[in-house]
């Protein structure tokens, strides 16, 4: 998105890439993850609720490590009378890892070790992040960063719009200081979560005259055709004005 909007602008792009063109998110993050989450969405559907959607089968067989490897470099799970035993394809090749479970969960932290930034004199923080101010800009004249490597909100769209107002500072122009509360946040597990802006408690610290509104999904009409009903939808309102200060939906 740095690179289109710097386009629009009249700048000179050029894009350098570590290792594939898209970055962690089209290729290890974001997009692979979705192809896991429709294989769990199946097993549980044609495990848990096959009868009540008048499905049935004979010798259902769910193969794990297919799932797996189509988003990660997991060559084999193999699940056993008394342990996990998951292949994993790394640098020295291929690698046998025995355990109790198997938790797919990740984190992020900066891969800013080997920039070379130490010899720029770019000021980064305890956790390795890269301090930028409000244009992206860092201490230093000239260096820029945006995204993840930044920590501020480790979200796709997030870097997408910090790519933006990174992409205007440099052209001279006065992008809009972006309000990272209000940015929306997903966690893709199931039941999904997702949020944005201050929670009840938040708000009402804040000085808020606080009205709240809860919708369960009980009633609504998808959530019980799809028998996944589970849930509630809840907007933090300030009362004065009727402006939405925050929304959680579970």
């Amino acid at each position: 998105m740095a690179a289109i909007r710097a386009a629009q602008l009249g700048q000179k792009v050029a894009i350098i890439e570590k290792e594939f063109l898209g970055g962690v998110c089209l290729n290890f993050g974001c997009i692979p993850s979705k192809s896991l989450l429709k294989n769990a969405d199946l097993a549980q559907t044609l495990t848990k609720k096959a009868k009540t959607f008048e499905i049935s089968f004979d010798n259902l067989q769910l193969d794990y490590s297919a799932a797996v490897k189509r988003s990660r470099q997991v060559s084999k799970v193999e699940t056993l009378s008394s342990a996990v035993n998951v292949t994993v394809e790394g640098p020295a090749g291929e690698e046998l890892l025995s355990t109790d479970q198997v938790l797919l969960a990740t984190s992020f932290i900066p891969n800013t070790d080997s920039l070379g930034l130490e010899h720029t004199g770019v000021i980064i923080d305890r956790r390795g992040f890269v301090e930028v101010d409000d244009r992206m800009a860092t201490n230093v004249p000239g260096i820029w960063a945006i995204g993840d490597v930044t920590g501020k909100l480790m979200l796709a769209h997030a870097g997408m719009a910090m790519g933006t107002v990174c992409a205007e500072a440099i052209a001279g122009k006065s992008p809009e200081i972006l309000n990272y509360q209000n940015m929306p946040k997903a966690t893709y597990c199931h039941p999904q979560v997702a949020s944005f802006g201050h929670t009840e408690e938040q708000a009402q610290n804040a000085g808020y005259d606080v009205v709240t509104g809860k919708f369960n999904f009980q009633a609504n009409g998808k959530a019980l055709g799809l028998n996944d009903y589970a849930g509630w939808v809840k907007i933090i309102v300030d009362k004065k004005y009727g402006e939405i200060l925050g929304a959680h939906m579970i």
